[in-house]
């Protein structure tokens, strides 16, 4: 209710009082046993503490005092009792995610089921809400609670610079407090520690654990009902799975025609779509009308090549909706107006959702600093991976920091590119509709698309041509982190590569045994990942909140002669191969079995190539892996290198770069 959508009181009063660039603090945390409540701006000064404190209590006084809106308390109770009764988790088994939710309350001696008992708790809730229910908790525990701090974070430059030099100080201190006798102690404890980190596991040990045998894994890939209902005008996909009596929709926009210098704009559109209210109702009552009448209505992107042409830039908006089946002419008409009624023409809006795309970018970067790696990696070396990286990575970060400067002075012109890629986008040639229900709800739902399809101009063109620079460099991007995010990759396909399901039990072997006790358990690194899109043939090695740098890149050098020189019984490698399998057939809620058969119905992945790798990877052999050591002699010769994190290591490792780029400016 006051924090969960655009529409929200609180969060609306925060970003609209520009004293913040976007509401942190994540509200309500009940996963420990005092629980809290925690909201705040990012990007304040440190002056307007006090206003931002009143813009809080005020907000909260009024709602206690005045009511919350009706629609917004049933946008919200609504909002919540679907996604309960859904319980769609995704890729996540729901056994696990149940037993999360139970560790709630059951950590601290309370009821380990409660957390799951909803449907009579939501139950008082709706019957409560008419009852000033919210609004009484409100004053009791916001503005009767004495029991809050406020906390300010503000930056320091040459902070960590402080902070090392002090640990410095402080251990050459230690170092002549001991005796030679306790040094020499505290050696060989390191030296007994380092020899443990690269001792293997017994056999005797590894042979009490549990294990699967070949036979006992499933052969055959799982195929997902996908039929071609309409082929164009639009073109309708149909995934007959059953539902429980949800409609799962997806309207996708083909944006292929949108040329080169306006395809940054594609990510913001939706969002825009999604924020900015229609000709017909502002942004508040829209977000509340999606909340009371569906699931939920969200947008995306979706970029990808096709199996048979790594060249060929396939790029999508994405509108993807959920609702009961007997409400989904609702839904069909909430599509119709975000699309037909779209309006770009609020200024304060268009700023403040440019600037909340900016602030959680910025605030991503260096937490997930390995994806931006990875994504600067990859743009090396496919066209694919420069769409991509131009769309959602660092030069994307530059682009919303030029929009937001350029919407900030002249909205007008910002909202007039929108405007031009929406006309683009939003043709009845360009629609796929993808949905996913039972086979005696279809007909229904057809004829909602195909309406929606004929209020759209036809449209007509072809795909823009996208020039892209193409160089392989070496790179380091500086940021005021004490920890790294060190990549290195190359593309295989032009190294000879060709692709097969052995390369699958391969990444296993270096995931999980190389590369786990080289950069993590000996190098200390928080963890490490190992990339291959089959699609492109982008291959990466990253870090993650890795303390060394040159140390990890001479680790990934070293892969061809781990390869050269690796042993394993039949029994190890059928252990790993086991463990692969599971990756054919995860557990799949019907909307991503929908949305998967879509993806691989796009880009031309087929049942046959998928059973085909299924079927290389159960034949696999050592010998087969072995081989891979000259692949990655190549790779260590001719591959790039990007790296993201502290300055001086950086600039100590700087002949390795051709560039040194500070991420914030």
């Amino acid at each position: 209710i006051l924090l969960g959508t655009s529409a929200a009181p609180l969060r609306k009063a925060l970003l609209e009082s520009n004293l913040g660039t976007e509401v942190i603090g994540g509200g309500f945390d009940d996963n420990r046993v005092e629980t809290i409540f925690a909201v705040g701006l990012k990007g304040a000064e440190k002056d307007d503490e006090q206003k931002i404190l009143d813009l809080i209590f005020n907000t909260l006084k009024d709602l206690a005092e005045n009511g919350i809106g009706e629609n917004q308390i049933k946008a919200s109770v609504n909002t919540i009792d679907f996604k309960l009764r859904e319980a769609n988790f995704g890729g996540f088994p729901k056994g696990i995610i149940y037993n999360i939710q139970s560790m709630g309350s059951w950590l601290y001696d309370s009821d380990p089921v409660a957390p799951l008992k909803y449907s009579a708790l939501m139950k008082k809730i709706k019957r409560k809400s008419q009852q000033g229910y919210f609004e009484k908790l409100i004053r009791k525990y916001f503005l009767n609670n004495n029991h809050r701090s406020v906390v300010i974070l503000t930056p320091q430059p040459g902070l960590n610079e402080k902070q090392e030099a002090k640990i410095r100080r402080e251990l050459r201190k230690k170092k002549k407090s001991l005796s030679e006798k306790e040094v020499q102690n505290l050696v060989e404890k390191t030296q007994t520690l380092q020899e443990l980190q690269v001792a293997p596991d017994l056999p005797e040990t590894l042979a009490t654990l549990p294990s699967l045998e070949l036979a006992d894994v499933e052969k055959k890939v799982p195929v997902f009902p996908c039929e071609i209902k309409k082929q164009k005008s639009p073109k309708i996909l149909f995934h007959d799975l059953q539902t429980n009596k949800i409609a799962y929709t997806q309207m996708c926009f083909n944006a292929d025609q949108v040329p080169q210098d306006q395809v940054q704009y594609l990510p913001l559109l939706g969002r825009l779509i999604m924020g900015m209210g229609t000709n017909k109702r502002d942004y508040v009552e829209m977000a509340q009308q999606i909340g009371i009448r569906t699931g939920g209505i969200s947008a995306s992107t979706f970029s990808s090549v096709t199996l048979n042409d790594r060249d060929r830039i396939l790029s999508y908006l994405n509108f993807s909706g959920t609702g009961l089946l007997e409400k989904s002419s609702e839904l069909f008409d909430l599509y119709g107006e975000l699309i037909h009624e779209r309006n770009f023409d609020n200024s304060k809006r268009l700023v403040e959702i440019i600037r909340s795309a900016k602030a959680n970018m910025e605030a991503s970067i260096v937490p997930n600093g390995n994806q931006y790696v990875l994504s600067r990696l990859q743009s090396y070396h496919s066209r694919l991976g420069k769409f991509d990286e131009l769309t959602d990575g660092i030069t994307y970060y530059r682009f919303l920091e030029r929009l937001l400067q350029r919407a900030e002075k002249d909205p007008a012109e910002v909202a007039d590119h929108f405007k031009e890629v929406a006309r683009i986008v939003f043709t009845r040639d360009n629609l796929l509709a993808n949905i996913t229900c039972e086979a005696k709800s279809y007909s229904k739902l057809e004829k909602k698309i195909v309406a929606l399809a004929e209020a759209l101009p036809e449209g007509s063109g072809s795909a823009a041509p996208l020039n892209f620079e193409s160089g392989a460099v070496n790179e380091a991007f500086i940021t005021a982190s004490t920890v790294q995010y060190v990549g290195k990759g190359a593309n295989l396909y032009d190294l000879g590569f060709e692709f097969s399901g052995k390369f699958d039990a391969l990444k296993a072997i270096l995931r999980t045994g190389f590369l786990w006790d080289r950069v993590r358990v000996q190098g200390g690194a928080y963890g490490s990942s190992m990339s291959f899109d089959h699609y492109t043939g982008d291959f990466g090695l990253v870090s993650y909140r890795d303390p060394n740098l040159t140390e990890t890149l001479e680790v990934y050098d070293e892969i061809s002669d781990f390869l050269t020189h690796l042993d394993l019984s039949r029994g190890e490698l059928e252990k790993i191969i086991i463990g692969c399998v599971g990756n054919f057939d995860p557990p799949l809620s019907p909307d991503r079995k929908g949305a998967i058969s879509k993806v691989e119905h796009l880009t031309g992945l087929t049942e046959e190539f998928k059973q085909k790798r299924l079927d290389s990877l159960l034949s696999t052999r050592l010998a087969d892996i072995k081989e891979y050591a000259g692949l990655f002699q190549k790779v260590k010769e001719t591959g790039t290198v990007c790296v993201l994190g502290n300055e001086d290591k950086i600039k100590k490792a700087a002949k390795r770069f051709d560039h040194l780029v500070q991420v914030f400016n």
